[in-house]
């Protein structure tokens, strides 16, 4: 597909040169199945070396081997996110291999299904240690590094429409905005607004709340469902 821009026909660029990564290096947490396995896919396609996070090596590998055996780079650390003393050094091991970060993509979280009645403390810090406190903190690490190579960067924070209606089956919903003290994206934020000061360029991509969950929808409408890994 190729692209005008300014409205030029002689400007005509694919999607690919417009939006090239090349020579810079993305994180990509829960990395190693659905959506998070896609998106490390397509930053590698745009040209981006990618660090790999998740908890379960097997699955990581496969992706590192798909994307090395398309010509691109990567790296895996295995992590769990919730122990947040480890997220620094797995940040230092993919610098030392890839170069400097310049994107982070939070999309590690998870939900819990079953009634709201059986529901257990454990279930309930689990959920928000995950889906807020991780992602907090992994933007902070991240961010930290981006003011002090001075180099700005991106963040893209990773959310799910079931954090903003109802399902009968989920106790408590993939960043649960309703269950935490604060809804993660103001949280990461508030905290990247503190550290850039200002001065470095760090663009923030959230996933916004909104009173229906079709508000967040550009077509206005939920689609069917689709493995994005096939």
């Amino acid at each position: 597909m190729k692209y005008l821009l300014f409205g030029c026909p002689w400007r005509a660029m694919s999607a690919l040169q417009i939006f090239s990564l090349a020579g810079r290096t993305a994180v990509v947490t829960g990395a190693s199945s659905g959506l998070g396995k896609h998106m490390a896919l397509t930053l590698c396609n745009a040209g981006a070396k990618v660090g790999l996070i998740a908890r379960r090596r097997s699955q990581l590998d496969a992706v590192h081997a798909q994307i090395r055996a398309a010509g691109g780079d990567s790296h895996v650390v295995t992590l769990d996110l919730t122990d947040l003393g480890a997220i620094d050094g797995a940040l230092s091991e993919i610098e030392g291999v890839l170069g400097p970060i310049g994107v982070l993509v939070n999309n590690a979280g998870l939900s819990i299904e079953g009634k709201a009645l059986d529901l257990t403390p454990d279930d309930y810090d689990k959920v928000l240690n995950v889906n807020t406190r991780a992602p907090f903190f992994m933007a902070q690490a991240v961010a930290r590094r981006m003011v002090a190579a001075e180099t700005g960067g991106s963040i893209i924070n990773i959310a799910s429409l079931i954090s903003l209606k109802v399902e009968a089956h989920v106790a408590l919903p993939h960043n649960p905005h309703c269950h935490s003290p604060f809804p993660q994206p103001m949280v990461v934020d508030a905290c990247l607004s503190l550290l850039a000061g200002g001065e470095q360029p760090i663009d923030i991509c959230n996933e916004q709340g909104c009173a229906r969950p079709h508000d967040a929808c550009p077509c206005a409408r939920v689609g069917s469902a689709w493995n994005p890994s096939e």
